[in-house]
């Protein structure tokens, strides 16, 4: 059995599944067929500073009061992501 099909079993025992927006420099984890916006990052190589992605983050909380933390997250590094890729 190949390699990639003996991880893919373990990660089906596991019960979650690994996501990767940007090519493997971003990791995250959530269970199966559990919300995408709730998930668990691993692994990140944003080359972003703290600073940066907190005032990313706060100018969309700003349009977006109600809107849940994890929604927020989601959106703030949705942003990061397209500001890399159009610089």
């Amino acid at each position: 059995m190949s390699d990639s099909i003996k991880k893919y079993y373990e990660m089906v025992e596991d019960g979650h599944i690994f996501e990767s927006p940007d090519k493997g420099k971003t990791v995250y984890k959530r269970p199966f067929g559990g919300d995408p916006l709730v998930r668990e990052l691993l692994k990140t190589e944003s080359g972003v500073s703290e600073d940066e992605w907190l005032e990313t983050f706060a100018n969309i909380a700003r349009h977006y009061k109600d809107a849940p933390v994890s929604l927020l997250r989601a959106l703030t590094n949705d942003e990061i992501s397209v500001k890399k890729v159009c610089d």
